[in-house]
């Protein structure tokens, strides 16, 4: 079940047909959890301490979005192994290099593409407020306050990175700390 009831700013229909129709996230200026707008991440905002976020930035959120919703436009098929030889700003990837793509041009990961294992033990476990990494030995994945998934998929065209629905059970919860 996905609940809208900590997201304010957004009506539930334009968020609903939004989701049916596998639209791009929206620019995080215009969402707000808790009250609080995600304009102020970094500033004491959303997480309550200044410069909790240390070197990442106030952008870092917009960063993420904005790779994930190039990712997934580019439409490119499903590699295995594909961003492992390096972080890959065009692909094809397989589901942990996608992901680590994705957090590498956020600022979030820096030592390198990660398998879905190592990304296990990735950020801080449980659930992030912007987003959160589902990982497990064998796939990892995104998950947005709206509820939905990205990652690569047998939903997309040659199971490429897509938006779209994944089920948590068998995973970790991760996120960075402070998002």
């Amino acid at each position: 079940m996905i609940e809208y009831s900590a997201l304010k700013g957004v009506p539930v229909l334009q968020a609903l047909h939004s989701l049916l129709l596998g639209q791009s996230l929206p620019s995080r200026s215009q969402f707000s959890w808790e009250g609080q707008n995600l304009n102020d991440l970094g500033s004491g905002g959303a997480s309550g301490q200044s410069g909790q976020l240390g070197s990442v930035g106030v952008g870092a959120v917009d960063k993420l979005y904005a790779a994930m919703n190039r990712m997934a436009s580019a439409h490119k098929p499903y590699l295995w192994g594909g961003g492992h030889a390096g972080f890959s700003h065009d692909g094809p990837w397989d589901c942990s290099g996608a992901v680590s793509e994705a957090l590498h041009e956020a600022g979030l990961l820096q030592s390198g593409p990660e398998v879905s294992g190592a990304l296990m033990a990735w950020g801080v476990g449980g659930k992030g407020k912007y987003f959160t990494v589902y990982a497990n030995p064998g796939h990892v994945f995104i998950i947005l306050p709206d509820g939905r998934a990205w990652g690569t998929t047998n939903s997309a065209p040659g199971g490429g990175v897509a938006f779209h629905h994944h089920p948590t059970i068998g995973f970790v919860a991760r996120h960075y700390p402070g998002l």
